[in-house]
């Protein structure tokens, strides 16, 4: 795994401008910064607690992303290519790729996820449907070992396996493969179902995550089902009770939309529009309000009318 923490530290004690003998105190010499640094020796809680504070970065929490890749200088890449998905400049990520891609620390684990996805995406970008969901497979089949999971529980799902798994579903359905997308969402939605309802012990911003995974997986059902709007309904009564009490409300408005427009389509009219109501006024406190009923239209339409909702 090498010597991540010494290079996560010396990184940020250089981006600071900072020497071994800026940070040293009466507690942690020079040598024994420049210990660390070198792996030579093994840092305490108070030392990275001490040093996070001079170098105004949680140093543990992002040892506790960072210890996933071979490298902290991979861990970097990996964080720029995410940042350029995120802001989809994609002429950026084909540069970060084939950067990437030339990298020994990025052949495997987490990074090696992460360079799939973003091969994946640039393929989906291209028309490539059936290339970018051969390249999600193989993100997929990439293990990671990680310490904070139980192995014998089988809940090792991370962040990227949820993106990998989404753009497996979403690759599918545009090759025109609706059933074989809605089989592997039910497949997930029991998996993430389960690690929730567990006691497994976790950190809390793993559980976070599996919500939010669920709560995405459940609107992608929602678009891609014709026949399953029950347990479609359940999983969002599910999720977001689970949302309100963990307030984690991100996706929560879609999935109130989604829930009034299956109301609708059952005939449930007055119900369908008070949950209507509410999904529009949470919506407009994640940005502007035009642009979420724009939203909400459109993901209404997918089983119902908008016409259909009074929301005056």
């Amino acid at each position: 795994m090498g010597n991540i923490f010494g290079e996560m530290l010396k990184y940020y004690r250089i981006k600071r401008g900072l020497s071994q003998r800026d940070l040293e105190n009466a507690y942690y010499t020079r040598k024994h910064i420049g210990n660390v640094e070198k792996g030579k020796t093994i840092p305490t809680i108070e030392f990275v607690n001490n040093l996070s504070k001079l170098l105004s970065i949680d140093l543990y929490a992002t040892y506790s992303k960072a210890v996933n890749f071979q490298s902290f200088e991979a861990f970097l890449l990996d964080a720029k290519i995410n940042e350029a998905i995120k802001a989809e400049r994609y002429s950026e990520v084909k540069e970060l790729v084939s950067i990437a891609q030339e990298r020994k620390d990025f052949a495997e684990g987490e990074a090696g996820k992460v360079l799939c996805y973003a091969k994946a995406l640039l393929l989906s970008q291209d028309r490539n449907f059936e290339a970018a969901l051969e390249m999600d497979k193989k993100g997929l089949d990439i293990h990671i070992d990680k310490p904070e999971f139980s192995q014998a529980a089988d809940d090792n799902y991370s962040t990227i396996d949820n993106a990998l798994y989404i753009g497996y579903v979403v690759n599918l359905a545009r090759l025109g493969k609706e059933k074989e997308a809605v089989a592997v969402i039910n497949e997930q939605i029991s998996r993430l179902r389960r690690l929730l309802d567990e006691d497994i012990y976790v950190f809390q911003q793993n559980r976070e995550m599996w919500l939010m995974a669920l709560a995405g997986f459940t609107y992608n059902k929602y678009v891609l089902s014709i026949s399953e709007e029950q347990e479609i309904k359940q999983n969002i009564d599910f999720c977001s009770s689970l949302m309100i009490k963990n307030k984690v409300i991100y996706l929560l408005p879609e999935l109130l939309v989604a829930k009034a427009a299956i109301l609708m389509a059952e005939g449930k009219q007055l119900e369908a529009n008070a949950l209507y109501k509410t999904a529009i006024e949470v919506g407009t406190l994640f940005g502007e309000s035009e642009s979420f009923a724009e939203k909400a239209k459109s993901i209404v339409n997918v089983k119902s009318d908008e016409s259909m909702f009074n929301i005056y």
